[in-house]
């Protein structure tokens, strides 16, 4: 596995709004060893990458937004 690819799904190791959302839909994969995230990253396709990452970007828009509206 590249570097790359490595650091660009670094969301299923650890994620800033994590412990403040109950509905992440990677609670799951995190209860994961760290071995079988990194094996099942190894395994996924394109796709899967792709839905992944933007399932993760647009969960990081929400929650930043409800943050800065909550402290304006």
């Amino acid at each position: 596995m590249s570097y790359i690819r490595f650091t660009s799904h670094a969301f299923l190791f650890g994620c800033a709004f994590y412990e403040n959302n109950p509905d992440c839909p990677f609670i799951e994969l995190r209860k994961l060893a760290i071995e079988e995230r990194v094996q099942l990253l190894k395994k996924i396709t394109f796709q899967e990458n792709n839905y992944l990452e933007s399932t993760h970007k647009e969960c990081l828009k929400k929650r930043k937004y409800l943050k800065r509206k909550i402290i304006h």
